[in-house]
């Protein structure tokens, strides 16, 4: 409860220092309220929620008023001031948290198919590091366990390649889906920077073992 506390006060904070922001370069272009009310379809009392910290921005909001302002993304959502090694994963990091993300993103399309694929795949990626770890313990029994531990590697690894590639393809051919809505709230814009970088972070730790010249397209 507390962290869930923590973390909503943490959103809650980071939406209002966007709206201080976006009011900021408001008056810096010398355009009223009322002006960029009517641009996001609000009132200027709304606009004033807003950009006090009183109302939680939306995506489409902030980045409308970013086109109209004309605007560096980065004057609104700030760049990240650390380096890379300010981002390692820790014992501290919560596991739920990136799966949390993946799920939420996935929402956000409204279709079932793309919502069990990335289920799918997590629970995918569970079963393989959960088989490994279980049956380092001869005690546990492997029993439990149908496929051959090979041949469920072979199938993991299948899974692990080509699934995305699919998922990919049906966001970009299907016709029920506007790949334009699937996007997080705009007050998860730091966490998610954060989460992308601990995880890049510990691919790039794997550079070594590969020729690069080989991963390019």
């Amino acid at each position: 409860m507390n962290n869930a506390y923590t973390n909503r006060k943490e959103l809650f904070e980071s939406s209002k220092e966007i709206g201080r922001r976006l009011a900021e370069i408001r008056k810096s272009k010398h355009i009223s309220q009322t002006e960029a009310a009517k641009i996001l379809g609000v009132t200027q009392s709304s606009l004033s929620q807003l950009e006090s910290g009183f109302r939680m921005w939306s995506v489409p909001s902030v980045i409308k008023l970013i086109k109209y302002y004309k605007v560096p993304y980065e004057d609104v959502f700030g760049t990240w001031q650390g380096t890379e090694t300010e981002l390692p994963l820790t014992a501290d990091d919560d596991i739920t948290v990136p799966i949390a993300v993946l799920e939420m993103l996935a929402q956000t399309s409204d279709l079932e198919e793309i919502s069990m694929s990335v289920k799918a795949y997590i629970y995918v990626c569970v079963y393989r590091m959960f088989r490994h770890l279980y049956e380092a313990n001869p005690k546990n029994s492997s029993v439990i366990f149908s496929l051959d531990p090979d041949i469920a590697d072979r199938i993991t690894e299948k899974i692990f390649t080509e699934e995305p590639s699919r998922l990919n393809t049906f966001i970009r051919y299907s016709s029920r889906i506007n790949s334009k809505e699937i996007e997080l709230p705009i007050e998860y814009s730091q966490k998610l920077r954060e989460l992308v970088g601990k995880c890049e972070n510990l691919m790039k730790a794997y550079i070594p073992e590969f020729d690069l010249s080989e991963l390019k397209p």
